[in-house]
This record gives structure tokens, sequence and C-alpha cells, in this order.
């Protein structure tokens, strides 16, 4: 068994994975959130991460899921002075703060004036008395039910608006309209916009895509694997089309050497076809050297032909020798993550798959990119039975 953690304490490693699965869920809960208000408002262009967390019609929405946290007044006293700030600017609009906190059912409360001064606390006396007793009119809070029960209510609605019957569709559905909000939230303010004939069109012409792991809480292992099998690893024809294709595997974690012998094998015996279909790429994201260069050692004595751009042990990377392979024996190509850009920059690479479990890494395409989050590498296995 080869450990991928390179030493570092399992204390601080769980330290630092649940902060950053409850960040990451935070922004979940948000999108989640923009992809109801859409559903729920059909004929609306529905703004995120502009002017706040959603602004649509007239309505502005702060949100914030705090699962961990009891609640207290000060913990809302930031986004809230954020709306009165933004009132002062245009007091046509209705303001809401959207929340969860662990101690609370959903519920709605309108404040009042005492109780607003109570959460601004010291930054009471920033707003005149007029300003405040008139936000109190336009303004209410909401508490909100958690991340899985939010999660449940997006799906049901999924389902009804678009009339599907198998879950795994509706999860399929659910991962096209939230990666178009991730792919559109690194961009521009002007650009931060979705409406329901957007999540229409995408369904038919998606190119990027990431499925989470989070899935398996509403499906089986055995059932999230097969619908990644299904969707994008089942070839509906004897012949595989004819072009180049990255795999990106996050070996960050505990595994055996045989593990990666069979993805390797089964990536390519699936996508490799003597001058038919190209070798793939392969990174293995997150592995040693020396590891690596133990699996290398392997797949020569097993008669599997591959390249890594080098012509020795310790050669200098060429990306020409990578590319120019004149072996069309050659099954598989491997590459390192730091020369991933040079390569896509280099020639196209039409299919991206990514298999992480923590994070993935960021990369232009205009082709298909599909990111895959696992709970152990070892299920790139049975995906590509």
């Amino acid at each position: 068994m080869i450990d991928a953690q390179n030493g570092k304490t399992v204390e601080l490693l769980e330290q630092d994975r649940d902060g950053g699965y409850y960040a990451i869920k935070g922004f979940l809960y948000q999108f989640d959130q923009t992809i109801m208000k859409v559903l729920e408002n059909q004929d609306s262009e529905v703004n995120f991460e502009n002017e706040q967390d959603i602004d649509y019609e007239d309505f502005v929405i702060q949100i914030k899921h705090k699962e961990t946290q009891v609640y207290q007044p000060s913990k809302v006293k930031s986004p809230i002075v954020q709306l009165i700030r933004l009132f002062e600017k245009d007091n046509s609009k209705k303001f809401c703060l959207y929340c969860h906190f662990k101690d609370t059912t959903p519920h709605e409360k309108v404040f009042s004036l005492e109780e607003l001064n109570k959460v601004l606390g010291n930054k009471k006396d920033d707003f005149s008395q007029e300003v405040k007793s008139d936000f109190i009119n336009s303004f209410v809070i909401k508490f909100l039910h958690d991340y899985e029960a939010q999660f449940e209510e997006l799906l049901d609605l999924i389902e009804k608006t678009y009339d599907l019957r198998e879950k795994e569709m509706i999860l399929y559905y659910h991962a096209i309209f939230r990666s178009e909000i991730f792919r559109l939230v690194i961009r521009e303010k002007s650009v931060r916009c979705i409406s329901k004939a957007v999540l229409d069109s995408l369904i038919s012409k998606n190119q990027e895509l990431i499925f989470y792991s989070i899935y398996g809480n509403y499906l089986s292992r055995e059932s999230y694997e097969k619908l990644i099998r299904k969707t994008f690893f089942t070839h509906k024809t004897i012949n595989i089309p004819n072009f180049e294709r990255l795999f990106i595997i996050d070996a960050n974690q505990s595994w055996e050497l045989s593990d990666l012998h069979n993805m390797i094998h089964k990536i390519s015996s699936k996508y490799y076809r003597k001058d038919k279909s190209p070798a793939p790429f392969i990174c293995f994201r997150n592995i040693n050297a020396e590891a690596l260069n133990i699996l290398k050692q392997e797949l020569i004595d097993m008669e599997l032909t591959f390249s890594d751009g080098t012509c020795f042990d310790g050669d200098r990377f060429r990306m020409e020798k990578l590319l120019n392979v004149s072996d069309n024996n050659i099954r598989v190509r491997f590459i390192r993550e730091e020369y991933i850009n040079e390569l896509i920059s280099r020639i196209s690479i039409h299919e991206i798959y990514q298999f992480f479990i923590s994070n993935s890494i960021d990369i232009s395409s205009k082709h298909k990119h599909i990111k895959v989050q696992l709970e152990e590498i070892v299920q790139i296995n049975s995906i590509l039975n």
C-alpha cells in the first residue's frame, strides 16, 4: 500500500478537509438556491454573485448556510448591513436574507426596529431612524432547510419541471445546471445571469459537467458509478471516434499499484485502436515520482507500450516526442500535470475526463470536459467496465 499523504498528519488533513467541505457546501447551497429561483420564476432572468448572492426582478437576496453554528443576531449582522447600504441606494426593491443555522427551523421573520438595532449592534448609528424604519418594511429574513433538505426539494422541482421519472436523470439535469453556474461565476459580473430558457438549452448541448460524490447520498455507490458509466463511458457504436482524449486522475489517497494498472489497461483497451484511434493521454496527479517509476517499470514487464515524452530514465521531458509517436503500437501516453496546458495549446483534445477526490484543476477547453468526484480512486475501474 502506498500512502499518498506524504507524512501530513491525519488531524491536519481532517481539519483542512472539514473547513474546505463546509465552504464548498455553502457555495453549493447558494447555487442550488439560484437554480430554484430560476425554475420558480421561469420568465425571469436571475443574476447571481452580482449585486448580491441572488437578484431578480425587484428582489435582492443574501444567503448564509451555517449548519455547524447556532443562531445569534450578531451572526446575521454583516449581510444585513450590506442590504441596508443597498437599500439606501435603491429603496424600490425588496430585500431578503436566506439563512440556515443548526438550531433553526424553516420560518420567516420581520424585524421590529428594536430587533434590527440589536442585530446592527455598533453599526446601528450608521443609519438614520427613517432609513431603518423604511428598510424593515422592505425586508424579511427567511430561515431555510439545511443543505440536504433543500437539495431534495430542488430535485423534486427539477422532476416536476421536466417531467422526469428516473432519479439518475434528475441528478444528471442537476449536474448540468450546477456546472453552468460554476462556469459563469468565475467570469465577469455582466454574464452572471441565467434563465429557464438557458437551462433548457443546456440539456442537449452541455460540454462541461461536474459530478460530485455528494450525489452518493441520493444514489447508492453502485448506482452513482453506473450513472457515470452509462452517461459517458458506454459506446453506442462499435467504432470509436478518432480524436485525442485526456484522462486526469487524482491519486491523492492510498491505493495499490494493481489498481492503477487496471485503470491504465481499461483506458487503453477502451480508447486505443491501432491506426484508428490514438493512444489516450493519462495524467496521475499527486503521485510521487518513485511510485510512478515503479508503475512504468511494471507496465514494461507486462509489455504494455507507452510514451512519457522521454528517451531514457532521467531524460528531460520532450513534448514533441510525446506528440509525434512513430510507433503506432504505443497504447497510452503519460503526461505530468505541469505540462497539461502546453499539451492543450499544441493539439486539440476533444474529450477531457477528470477523476478527483477533493479538488479538480481548471482547464480552458471548448470541447467536452467531464469532472467526476469520487470517494475512492479505485471506483474508476468500476466506471470503466
